[in-house]
């Protein structure tokens, strides 16, 4: 596929590989290595929003292409295969984000492994249902993804926590509110840890108030 052009960076989300690290748990340096290009000219991913900044940033659906190509190497699969897996979805669903559609959701159990032919040629090889890392890892993990139409728009990541990059340049916010969790979580903290003060003050529930404060410590853990 044709490299795309930068796309605007409001409404997609706005993400430093930092950022990116915390929200997968995946380390920093991994996720520079996928987006680095080599000499070859192919990185694995390529950024939505090229080099507009001095620091690299990505967008929301680069961040879940991230996360699934981060348990996918959890689960042993090859980077090469990531690669061949992604580059081949890529020309069936013609999306520079295959790993983003709701078709993986449908079909992916038959995609995840890449075998070679009688005469050496990769080849994708379907998985039976029920085995290997689709069904165990990665399908869990869409069922916390929203779409619109065939896209990923809304990541629920915790309980009362969302990633929307329609709000607060895609920072996690509450579910309910889309206040950024971590001005919740810090009102709480610079005022005794008061849930009932910080959510009277911001109009919010004291639900939302926990439920900030829990996916800001644990993304400290």
């Amino acid at each position: 596929m044709k490299p795309q052009q930068p796309i605007p960076l409001l409404g997609h989300g706005v993400y430093s590989f930092s950022d990116a690290a915390k929200y997968t748990g995946l380390k920093q340096s991994r996720i520079r290595e996928w987006f680095r290009i080599r000499e070859n000219g192919q990185a694995l991913f390529e950024s939505d929003y090229g080099n507009v900044t001095e620091q690299k940033l990505v967008s929301f659906r680069d961040l879940i292409e991230v996360f699934i190509a981060g348990k996918m190497r959890e689960n042993g699969i090859p980077l090469a295969y990531i690669r061949a897996i992604h580059s081949r979805l890529q020309s069936k669903w013609s999306d520079p984000h295959p790993f983003c559609r709701q078709e993986l959701r449908i079909s992916g159990k038959d995609v995840f492994l890449i075998g070679v032919d009688a005469k050496g040629r990769d080849q994708i090889t379907y998985v039976l249902t029920g085995q290997h890392v689709f069904p165990r890892i990665i399908s869990p993990f869409l069922k916390k993804l929203d779409y619109e139409g065939e896209i990923a728009i809304r990541w629920r990541i915790a309980k009362g926590v969302e990633i929307n990059p329609a709000f607060a340049w895609g920072q996690p916010v509450a579910s309910t509110s889309k206040i950024p969790t971590y001005i919740l979580s810090s009102s709480f903290h610079a005022n005794g840890k008061q849930a009932d003060a910080v959510a009277h003050w911001f109009g919010v529930t004291k639900d939302d108030v926990l439920a900030a404060v829990k996916f800001e410590k644990m993304l400290v853990a």
